[in-house]
């Protein structure tokens, strides 16, 4: 069976109401990979002289995980651009992913978590203050898992809750990788990394969209990965428990990238632009080396390069609301 393409921009639409959604995936420091090809979007944007803030041009942004510190980067404040952002991955990872002593630490692993997460709060903390979540530029949606009611929690700008979140706060809630940071305790509940939930966190942003626009017929995704790495193995390693158990955690992250793309690019009124590419080999969410930093940055700009020209299409439409006029 042919597989059905992941873009679906090719035919113009043909409603009147538009929405637009920015999606950014998680995936720890490959965050630099999104981040390159943001920096490309905004490129062609101006070649077609547009001088505003691309964020802007979307009704809605949303990310999990590193996409939803990203996301929040983006709409919670003015002062990082998006070299700036860049530069933040090439150069922090020390103090977010610090080094721990070997040895007996390697024992504690077993009880405690990798990081200790002094370094991401301190970061957080300068990105952001006490901004609240509400403050975003545009409609800002950031995806987490709650360990207390065992539901996804869905962290919405537009939605003034009684607790009144910071930028910061829920940065660290999408951000709680398990077995790497402790989750965060705040206001009575548990919250970890939102890839636990979805990685891809345009599904949930679909949603979002679908409520607030009820009457909107055509939604306009573009989805940023972070790079993938397809999980296989041979019919003698799935078996048993020790033999399975290093196969778990990637074999349902490759299923749940799969499934989400899978239910977006056939939704009906949906034009799904998925921006992704295996990256091999594999890079870790905390592998923040200068050989590994510079692989993941150059990756990113080698991938906006293989959808160049779907990126300049994107754009045509965003900058006519949805319609596209050949020049």
């Amino acid at each position: 069976m042919r597989r059905r393409k992941n873009i679906s921009l090719l035919a113009s639409p043909s409603v009147k109401d538009t929405r637009f959604i920015l999606s950014i995936d998680g995936g720890g420091m490959r965050g630099i990979i999104p981040v390159m090809v943001l920096l490309r979007l905004s490129e062609i944007l101006k070649n077609q002289s547009y001088e505003g803030n691309m964020i802007s041009l979307f009704d809605m942004i949303s990310g999990t995980s590193t996409g939803g510190l990203i996301a929040l980067a983006l709409s919670c404040q003015d002062k990082l651009s998006l070299n700036d952002l860049a530069n933040v991955y090439m150069t922090l990872g020390d103090e977010i992913f610090p080094e721990r002593p070997s040895g007996i630490y390697k024992i504690k692993l077993i009880a405690e978590d990798k990081y200790p997460p002094d370094g991401i709060n301190h970061v957080l903390y300068t990105w952001f203050k006490d901004t609240l979540i509400s403050e975003a530029l545009v409609k800002t949606l950031v995806v987490s898992y709650d360990l207390t009611t065992g539901e996804e929690a869905l962290f919405k700008s537009w939605e003034d809750t009684e607790y009144k979140f910071k930028a910061r706060e829920v940065g660290r809630a999408t951000s709680a990788a398990p077995t790497y940071f402790p989750p965060l305790h705040l206001n009575g509940h548990m919250y970890a990394d939102g890839a636990v939930v979805a990685n891809n966190p345009a599904i949930f942003a679909l949603t979002e969209a679908k409520r607030l626009w009820p009457e909107c017929s055509n939604f306009m995704i573009l989805s940023l990965g972070t790079g993938f790495s397809p999980h296989i193995f041979q019919p003698e390693g799935a078996s048993g428990l020790v033999q399975w158990i290093e196969h778990i955690v990637p074999m349902y992250s490759t299923s749940q990238r799969r499934l989400i793309s899978y239910l977006l690019e056939r939704e009906r009124g949906v034009s799904y632009v998925r921006i992704d590419s295996a990256l091999n080999p594999p890079i870790s969410m905390d592998d923040h080396t200068k050989e590994s930093m510079n692989k993941m940055r150059d990756f990113g700009i080698k991938l906006s390069e293989k959808f160049d020209n779907t990126l300049n299409l994107f754009c045509k439409y965003l900058l006519n609301g949805g319609k596209y006029y050949a020049s």
